[in-house]
């Protein structure tokens, strides 16, 4: 992209200034991680070899921020902040784990029931000299898949980052606003990131807490030269995010008691069984008595049955009426077997 816009301009100017006091200061690696507040923006700056790239993890187009607390926590911080549109809580964890890991989750809770025509996005550059940088973007989100970005930062030399939004903690966002999460994490360079989706009829409740932003970022020092080195660094990098996702809860489902009962509906039920010259077939589907008996349908229901037998140890009489009518399906004249039971089709 050619050119730059307003807010680019207006994060350039508000990192390059040097007075910002810092609200937390930790360095992971050779990287080094200062989160600041500038009027409207909540910044976190990540410095390499005195390059910076930023993260904003908190926005207020009023310009009117002010720090109402913060808070030590596991690994980073916790600040909160007012607004003329709310109240916002950030929390910053800095990991070192294969790459250094930053994550930080954004919550906002309207004053009023509030539109947002507009966001800008949440990652910014800054150069010693009014160049923009030169970076290239491999991979971001398409759709609504994965809100991924995967980029690297070549003049100047800045490495290369893996951002991963977790779009599903903006579900609440979506719901309220009746807004997709698809095509948020993009952008043009060097204008990329993510950006909420903009309202339109239905406002975001006040009084209501929701999360706005929930971004965690991998770093790494190495530019890549070929595809080979390019696609080994995506992996090992997303493997790395994604650990940092919330792990599901750990639920105990009874399988063997459903086992028993869907043993029962398919085994004692009428409209699972056909009687073809007395012999018994499954039904392709329940209660079809115009289709014939179908060779694959025997074979599919009778295949997990012999897996069942060996890992319970229990007989069971209907692999043995299934085994009965097998033969059937022969056909004497052809050599082979037929699809449908010869003496129903």
């Amino acid at each position: 992209m050619k050119g730059i816009s307003p807010w680019s301009l207006a994060a350039k100017a508000a990192l390059s200034d040097q007075k910002l006091s810092h609200l937390l200061e930790n360095k992971l690696g050779n990287y080094q991680f200062k989160v600041q507040l500038y009027n409207d923006s909540l910044w976190i700056r990540c410095i390499l070899a005195n390059q910076v790239i930023a993260f904003r993890a908190a926005y207020s187009p009023d310009g009117m921020f002010q720090l109402k607390n913060k808070r030590t926590i596991k690994d980073g911080i916790s600040i909160n902040l007012s607004s003329t549109m709310g109240d916002i809580n950030v929390k910053i964890c800095l990991t070192n784990r294969e790459y250094p890991i930053l994550r930080y989750t954004t919550t906002l809770t309207p004053t009023q029931d509030l539109h947002i025509p507009f966001w800008p996005r949440d990652i910014a550059f800054t150069t010693l000299n009014s160049n923009l940088p030169i970076g290239e973007v491999y991979v971001k989100q398409v759709g609504t898949r994965s809100g991924l970005l995967h980029f690297s930062i070549k003049n100047p030399e800045l490495g290369s980052v893996l951002y991963l939004q977790n779009l599903t903690t903006l579900a609440d966002y979506n719901e309220q606003t009746e807004t997709s999460a698809g095509e948020t994490v993009g952008g043009l360079w060097p204008e990329i990131g993510f950006a909420l989706p903009p309202t339109k009829d239905k406002p975001l409740q006040k009084k209501t807490a929701v999360v706005i932003s929930d971004a965690i970022i991998a770093f790494d020092e190495n530019i890549t030269k070929n595809e080979a080195d390019l696609s080994k660094q995506y992996l090992n990098m997303l493997a790395a995010v994604y650990l940092e996702l919330p792990k599901p809860n750990t639920n105990y489902t009874d399988w063997p008691t459903i086992l028993d009962k869907g043993l029962h509906d398919l085994i004692d039920s009428p409209g699972c069984w056909s009687q073809v010259e007395g012999k018994h077939y499954f039904n392709a589907y329940i209660s079809d008595y115009e289709t014939p008996p179908e060779i694959m349908v025997q074979l599919a229901v009778l295949l997990p049955l012999n897996d069942y037998v060996a890992w319970g140890g229990k007989k069971l009489d209907a692999m043995d009426q299934i085994r009965d009518g097998l033969s059937a399906f022969y056909d004497e004249k052809l050599k082979t077997i037929m699809r449908w039971l010869p003496a129903a089709a």
